[in-house]
């Protein structure tokens, strides 16, 4: 028994928690109450999607999804964030978002590797649901790149390169202006990719305890959820 693509609630929760229209019009056409989203470690994409699709709808505005990117600070990701906050190097905190990000999500399968000019963090959609795929890709790689500045110290500017596999959006510009990446539509991929020199830059947030705790506890999430995924996982759950 495969478990359903799923994303950590907190996303839910922030939504609903904006002031762009009551909690009632955002849960429109939902399966769960906020009350029931409260109690929730992780979503079900098709319960979160439905839940997006109302707030593209009453937000009016063609960036919200970087714009909720920012929201949605790496802290946001409990022992995955803080895990790739202090890992030691640049490259090592792309590597446990490629790495461990199942321990928060399972809609997106995330990797990384070189090229001969560039360290790649890669998004592969898993929600089978085109829409909430594309505006989910468009709230992870602000995510990681506000991660990328807090790391720098400045913003990444246009030496980051932004790759995304959908088509420009319409009012694609506004979206644009919220990245300070160099941004590209229509592309084989969808990636995150900095200069290779960047992977050995070290980190000032480094701290090796808060690092190899974390990044434990996000193997143990992965392994838990692995297991309740399941069948004999879930007879022992």
């Amino acid at each position: 028994m495969n478990r359903k693509p799923e994303l950590s609630a907190a996303y839910a929760r922030l939504v609903l928690q904006s002031a762009v229209a009551p909690a009632a019009q955002l849960l429109e056409g939902a399966r769960l109450s906020a009350r029931e989203i409260a109690d929730l470690e992780f979503i079900e994409v098709a319960d979160l999607s439905p839940i997006f699709r109302n707030y593209d709808r009453l937000v009016d505005d063609p960036a919200w999804t970087a714009k909720l990117g920012t929201q949605f600070n790496i802290g946001v990701h409990g022992p995955l964030g803080f895990a790739a906050l202090s890992a030691p190097t640049l490259g090592e905190a792309l590597d446990v978002m490629g790495n461990l990000y199942a321990s928060r999500s399972s809609a997106m399968a995330l990797d990384t590797f070189a090229t001969d000019s560039h360290y790649v963090l890669r998004l592969e959609d898993l929600t089978d649901e085109p829409d909430f795929g594309r505006w989910l890709a468009e709230v992870l790689m602000k995510i990681i790149e506000t991660m990328l500045a807090t790391i720098l110290g400045h913003p990444v500017g246009k030496n980051v390169l932004i790759n995304f596999a959908h088509p420009a959006p319409a009012q694609a510009d506004a979206l644009l202006a919220q990245y300070d990446a160099r941004v590209a539509f229509d592309a084989d991929e969808t990636t995150i990719a900095v200069p290779l020199a960047w992977r050995q830059l070290p980190s000032p947030l480094y701290d090796e305890a808060v690092y190899r705790v974390n990044v434990i506890k996000c193997r143990e999430l992965i392994a838990a959820r692995e297991s309740a995924g399941s069948t004999a996982g879930a007879v022992r759950n």
